[in-house]
């Protein structure tokens, strides 16, 4: 008989919900034999698990994790990241309680999380069997946010950084840790950290792992992540049994399994001519831009950017700074539920603003074929930001443009949410190279709809309910964040990633390990991305992995991704059978 999985998915960004909706899929494209019955439960919106609903999976909306709060996508506030957990946990029981009584309902025979520890505690009142799908667990992330590197105070952020003590952290993270104590086997993803509910070493707090000189993890902590072959595995915490009078035993010890990239596979015809066509098109791209031979599309994700043309030059002058609400549109990953915002989500806080890049009268012409320009120069003049610092530009002199006008993207529009909107220009004599020449162009993912029509040329807004996978397809250069779902799709396409450092996240030490083994990184200064200095790490990053791209074009570098997927899936599928065949076996009992 065919099993029933509940599948916990943290609602803390683009990663999770991605390879959630990835393996839930492979889930589904079992054989009806053994294919489960798959319920998935997140605070993120159906549409992202958009793949795994459309092969039958269902969806429940329920807040079941806190928040890590970002005013921009590379900053976290510590205090009211510690003000979010200490609330969340105030409720935690009647959650787990809630959960449970879910769980016996519809007849869930296991849990699977990434990343939230509530579900493990809601499984072990179930009496269920659980496993932690993830590269990294928020117990190491809250843990982390003693760490003594200090995000630097400016204009946008006043306020000092300051480390919590680890009197204030300990208490709040232990509930964190015990949830993830309570599940039975991990499915350890690429580009992992330490898991420390199941490695016995290291051990919390995640600041102890790192070389902050160095900026990278410790000798002792990657050797356990990259162990010399044949050394020994690391010791695991032995399993707890499940709470409450009379518990049954746990039949099987528990584990840990390295499992493949989880990600999203591009359409089929993504690598053509025609599918790269296709795909263009639909991003607003005219068809004189096509050719890869001569157009270069540099991808711009850092989870919503806003581009507003400048109205006129202001004159120069010391940074001021106005807040004021402005609305915007709900995020693909806006995680808030009951129509209710809080006043830092992923959604709103990963959103800002990028002041248009030309005047009014464009910029360069060329020819495909003629000789590469100089790079473009700009100066920048006017920023409005919601949320969170980003480059703005005018060109220092009028171009005529190679680009066509633009054809109109419908874009899905959501639910407006209100957000603060720092504005603050900066001294005209200030340069800034944004795109390496006039062979590039920029696509730029999560902006708002009013945008299409105020884009300068050669920049293009993806629409909301884009692809990514086949967007990263047509892209030769990513520029964002380093998160999991950015790595595993670089990776997988093959696409040169340069990255903006997010000095508090200490799951981006197990992805930059990753990147440099998989896949080709480039790491930009935030104040030479803030100050609209991109062009040079674009072309370092093209140069490093460009060839790499085009022979995954070719048809090189293609990992049978459903194959490995399909293998994971029977995998745990075999382990839930084996648990439950044992924990009926007379003698076991």
């Amino acid at each position: 008989m065919p099993r029933c999985i509940a599948y916990y998915c943290s609602g803390h960004g683009y990663g999770h919900a991605t390879r959630v909706s990835a393996f839930a899929a492979h889930l589904l494209s079992l054989p009806a034999e053994t294919r489960p019955t798959v319920h998935i439960v997140s605070s993120a919106p159906a549409h992202v698990f958009s793949d795994s609903i459309a092969l039958g999976a269902y969806y429940r909306n329920s807040l079941i994790d806190p928040v890590v709060v970002q005013p921009v996508a590379y900053r976290i506030d510590r205090a009211k990241s510690v003000d979010a957990l200490r609330t969340f946990l105030e409720t935690k029981d009647a959650r787990v309680a809630e959960e449970a009584e879910w769980l016996r309902i519809v007849g869930a025979d296991v849990v699977l999380s990434d990343a939230a520890f509530l579900a493990f505690l809601a499984a072990d009142v179930a009496r269920l069997p659980s496993v932690l799908v993830t590269n990294f667990s928020f117990d190491s992330v809250f843990s982390y946010l003693n760490a003594p590197t200090i995000q630097p105070s400016d204009a946008n952020f006043p306020e000092p950084d300051r480390p919590v003590s680890n009197d204030e952290l300990e208490p709040l993270v232990r509930h964190v840790y015990e949830g993830y104590r309570r599940a039975d086997l991990l499915l350890r993803l690429p580009g992992h950290i330490p898991l420390p509910a199941f490695e016995v070493k290291p051990a919390l707090p995640a600041s102890s792992w790192v070389d902050f000189s160095a900026k990278i993890f410790s000798q002792h902590v990657t050797s356990t992540l990259y162990p010399p072959t044949f050394s020994p595995y690391p010791a695991i915490h032995p399993h707890l049994p499940f709470t409450g009078p009379d518990p049954p035993a746990k039949p099987l010890p528990r584990a840990i399994r390295s499992a493949p990239l989880l990600v999203r596979p591009p359409s089929s015809d993504a690598y053509t001519a025609a599918g790269r066509s296709r795909i263009l098109s639909a991003l607003g791209v005219p068809t004189n831009l096509h050719d890869p031979r001569f157009t270069k599309v540099l991808i711009v994700s850092f989870g919503g950017q806003v581009f507003h043309v400048p109205k006129s030059r202001t004159p120069s002058r010391p940074a001021s700074i106005v807040v004021s609400p402005t609305t915007k549109d709900d995020d693909d990953l806006s995680l808030f539920t009951n129509g209710k915002t809080p006043e830092s989500g992923f959604a709103g806080d990963l959103k800002r603003s990028l002041t248009a890049l030309v005047s009014g009268e464009k910029r360069y012409s060329s020819r495909y074929g003629a000789r590469r320009l100089p790079p473009p120069v700009f100066t920048p003049r006017h920023i409005n930001v919601p949320g969170a610092p980003a480059p703005a530009s005018l060109p220092n002199t009028p171009r005529k443009s190679r680009f066509a006008a633009s054809p109109s993207i419908q874009l899905i529009p959501s639910s407006p949410l209100v957000e603060r909107t720092i504005s603050f220009s900066s001294d005209e004599s200030d340069e800034a190279h944004i795109l390496p020449d006039d062979s590039w162009i920029a696509i730029v993912c999560g902006a708002s709809t009013d945008d299409a029509a105020t884009l300068p040329p050669g920049f293009f807004v993806a629409p909301r309910d884009a692809y990514m996978p086949d967007v990263m397809a047509v892209g030769d250069v990513l520029l964002g964040k380093l998160g999991y779902g950015s790595v595993a799709e670089a990776v997988d396409s093959c696409t040169p990633f340069v990255f903006v450092s997010r000095p508090l996240f200490v799951e981006e030490h197990g992805l930059r390990l990753y990147l440099d083994k998989a896949g080709t990184g480039v790491e930009m200064d935030r104040v030479e991305y803030e100050g609209g200095n991109w062009a040079r790490a674009v072309a370092k990053a093209w140069e490093k992995g460009g060839r790499r791209k085009e022979m995954r074009r070719a048809g090189a570098h293609v990992v049978d991704r459903a194959k490995e997927g399909e293998e994971m899936a029977s995998y745990l599928i075999g382990w839930v059978e084996e648990w439950y065949n044992k924990a009926n076996t007379p003698s076991f009992a």
